[in-house]
């Protein structure tokens, strides 16, 4: 009992010392140290820019949408201005016309134009290659685009064309179907415009019109699948038309047709393709056929190897 009561002093003694002592004052909120995304990429709502549309935007900058668009007649977005960034922000812009005209997104003479993310909805329709049309008659196109960058976008029912760059587009990740044409992106030289990764179905013409082809997939009923100077990874199809028309060369390509030429390489040289019609004169035609595959249901055993005027070797 003796030892315990100094021990208890001293731990009694000691308690003060292990008590709060008060608030401590703070020194001062810190200071920002990062940026609003408004102050890294100031950006414009596309709908504060009228009360209804028809949107124009008429100075360069970073526009983006803040909901869906839907409009009875005409166009929904004009662009008149060059170095023009607009992200549908996964919205949809869309057309209830019952007869077909204006395009979802409309540029004047200009470049550098970025369409992304998004959406193009229109009513037209395409059963056994007929166009029932309505709707937006175009999905992106302008008087002439150049030098523009389409991508990550979704577009259904275009009466005209879904998409269309005048001269050395980038259209990649965009599906289009059920319209007349899905993609022109030609370009002026080979290789200055691409189509890469992208997928037209359902098109009453033509799928897929490029300079540079690569990875794609494109349908036309009417006309050609896909038509290109240079082909890589791509499949086209058509029923009446040719699957794929190539005019330099075709690599690890496939073009299909019901009644025409599968795969037309005629000036081109076709390496790894494989090319099939079911009645037509010719599964395929190339100026030069490396390790191709050819087939045919109705029409020539040989598969169009008579057209091939330098080179044909077969597996």
């Amino acid at each position: 009992m003796k030892l315990l009561i100094p021990l208890l002093s001293v731990i009694t003694g000691t308690l003060p010392l292990l008590q709060a002592q008060g608030p401590l004052a703070p020194s001062g909120a810190p200071a920002p140290s990062m940026k609003s995304l408004g102050q890294v990429e100031p950006r414009i709502a596309v709908q504060s820019l009228a009360v209804a549309p028809p949107y124009t935007i008429s100075q360069p900058g970073s526009y983006y949408l803040t909901g869906n668009i839907t409009v009875a007649s005409g166009n929904a977005i004009n662009i008149n201005a060059s170095d023009v960034s607009l992200d549908l922000m996964g919205f949809t812009i869309e057309s209830t016309q019952p007869t077909a005209g204006g395009s979802a997104v409309y540029g004047g003479i200009i470049s550098r134009l970025k369409v992304c993310n998004g959406n193009l909805k229109s009513g037209s329709t395409v059963v056994s290659g007929t166009l029932a049309a309505k709707g937006f008659s175009s999905g992106i196109m302008g008087s002439f685009l150049t030098d523009c960058t389409i991508c990550d976008m979704r577009i259904a029912g275009m009466a005209s064309y879904g998409v269309w760059c005048d001269q050395n587009g980038v259209v990649e990740r965009c599906s289009v179907s059920d319209g007349n044409v899905g993609i022109i992106n030609s370009g002026n030289s080979v290789g200055c415009a691409m189509t890469r990764n992208c997928s037209v179905a359902n098109c009453a013409t033509a799928g897929i019109t490029g300079a540079h082809v690569e990875g794609s997939a494109g349908y036309g009923f009417a006309s050609c699948g896909i038509s290109a100077s240079l082909a890589s990874n791509s499949q086209g199809a058509s029923q009446t038309g040719t699957g794929m028309v190539v005019t330099v060369c075709a690599q690890n390509c496939a073009g299909s047709s019901g009644v025409g030429t599968g795969m037309d390489c005629s000036g081109a040289t076709a390496t790894g393709c494989n090319a099939q019609t079911i009645s037509g004169a010719y599964s395929l035609k190339a100026k030069i056929a490396i390790g191709c595959v050819v087939s045919t249901s109705s029409g020539p055993s040989s598969g169009g190897a008579t057209d091939i005027t330098n080179r044909y070797n077969m597996p």
